[in-house]
């Protein structure tokens, strides 16, 4: 081991950490990039919520980000796990993806744990997880607390110590901060928040020469801190690209060939164009549940396509072939089927593939728009198409899409943040104050007398101000991946 390496925090917490973190991966990146460190490592509680920003952050400072996660059992620490490689990534977000309560453990013990390196201080854990293998898995020894039981289990276990410094803030000020946000989720004055849940000196981000003072004795468990900062890898794990769902399970060019084929028998009959086709078997644009038009009447709602429809639609199907997705317009079209009415709009209403598949209802042909507006092969953003349906058949769709991408779907979370008037109101409530001056208060938050709130209650609002609170979820936004959606 190199004892010249520098020193990895390898436990922070950032403000996805609900109620219990303050730092934005964005700062925790920067700051370990102006302290020196070469690498970082973000490890909230149950969740992923900031990773996307944490590695982005860790990209542009130019550091290596370490991916890990707190998992949970009955609301305490169980242990912490660190992604090694992809697979551990996408065992963490299955992980994740159960109730913060439920015991990580009985996973962890049928599975395995490949990819992943597990820290823990819990003596049962760590005796259950030893019974499924001892590789991967570490004595967890904290900075600023006592370690000689933990070294001592670790002697009677086989299991290498490894030294963490639990961090939360970086200066000693934000401490109050931390208290602060911890009152608030507890729903209690920061006059009364319990010790045990105050946030502690140690907590605090320390550098390379404090780690090392405090293990002194045990140089072996900061040199496996160094083996796993360098073992783990997040490379990967953000797409370069954007990833599409896949329609059932065909490939791209089963896909593409089913939608040449709907394209045309939608736009052919008896060797002529006819939109009343498109409409003679099915009851509408999207195959909805309305009566079957007349010809006459389709021939007046949906005009014929020109004669040069065929070389139009070749086109078409060349650009979406050669970007890939056509498997992308089939998961479209599945999805309006059964809504009893749709209407199609913006850029797409370009494309005479939607037009024949039933997505849009206006004749590209006829109205001379072009599709190089809505997708080119120079164009890098991917096609957007655009569909309203009736308000009152929301949930009906959402639960065909979710029954039809069964454990490809879900829906779109928001993360709900502190607001100008929250941030005034939770903190003043947080400090006691009485109703009547609380609604003072945010109200001379809201009008821009600052001058006239307490500077102590001004600086604590300003210092929740826009960081997460909890989650809430999207109205309509889904999300569908090609595969299992926990492998995203």
């Amino acid at each position: 081991m190199n004892e010249n390496a520098p020193y990895t925090p390898l436990h922070i917490s950032s403000c996805y950490s609900f109620g219990h973190g303050l730092l934005t991966p964005q700062r925790i990146c920067r700051e370990a990039k102006q302290r020196g460190h070469r690498a970082v490592a973000l490890a909230d509680r149950h969740n992923f919520y900031g990773m996307v920003r944490f590695l982005r952050a860790a990209e542009r400072e130019g550091i290596k980000p370490i991916l890990g996660m707190t998992l949970l059992r009955e609301g305490k620490p169980a242990c912490t796990a660190y992604v090694l490689d992809r697979r551990g990534f996408v065992r963490l977000n299955r992980l994740a993806s159960k109730p913060p309560g439920a015991d990580p453990l009985p996973d962890l013990l049928s599975d395995g744990w490949d990819g992943l390196a597990l820290v823990s201080e819990d003596r049962s854990v760590l005796r259950s997880l030893l019974s499924a293998g001892s590789r991967g898995l570490y004595v967890q020894l904290t900075y600023g607390r006592p370690f000689r039981e933990l070294l001592r289990l670790s002697g009677e276990l086989g299991l290498r110590p490894l030294a963490v410094n639990q961090a939360l803030f970086f200066e000693p000020e934000e401490a109050a901060v931390g208290d602060l946000l911890r009152s608030i989720s507890l729903g209690c004055t920061v006059e009364r928040l319990p010790l045990n849940r105050r946030i502690r000196a140690e907590s605090r981000l320390v550098g390379r020469a404090e780690m090392e003072r405090f293990f002194s004795a045990l140089p072996e468990a900061l040199d496996s801190a160094r083996a796993l900062a360098e073992q783990a890898c997040c490379d990967g794990l953000l797409p370069r690209a954007h990833v599409f769902p896949r329609y059932r399970n065909f490939s791209e060019e089963q896909s593409f060939r089913l939608l040449r084929r709907l394209c045309y028998r939608s736009a052919r009959l008896s060797g002529a164009a006819s939109a009343y086709h498109r409409f003679r078997n099915g009851a509408g644009p999207a195959g909805g549940g309305a009566a079957p038009l007349q010809p006459a009447q389709a021939a007046h709602l949906i005009p014929l396509p020109k004669p040069d429809w065929q070389a139009r639609l070749e086109h078409e199907l060349r650009v979406i072939r050669s970007r890939g997705f056509a498997g992308y317009f089939l998961v479209v079209r599945e999805i309006l089927q059964g809504c009893s009415l749709t209407c199609g709009r913006g850029s797409s209403a370009a494309s005479l593939v939607s037009y024949l598949l039933g997505i849009t209802q206006v004749d590209p042909l006829r109205y001379n728009l072009d599709f190089d507006r809505f997708l080119n092969e120079q164009r890098v953003d991917p096609p957007d198409i655009d569909v309203d349906f009736p308000w009152d058949e929301r949930d009906a769709v959402l639960r065909r899409v979710f029954s039809r991408y069964r454990g490809r779907v879900a829906m779109v979370a928001d993360h709900v943040t502190f607001g100008p008037r929250s941030a005034m109101r939770e903190a003043a409530k947080a400090y006691g104050l009485p109703a009547r001056e609380i609604e003072k208060m945010v109200r001379f938050y809201r009008c821009g007398e600052q001058g006239r709130i307490p500077s102590y209650l001004l600086e604590a609002a300003e210092a929740v101000r826009g960081l997460p609170r909890h989650l809430g979820t999207h109205c309509g936004g889904v999300v569908i991946t090609p595969g299992p959606i926990s492998d995203y």
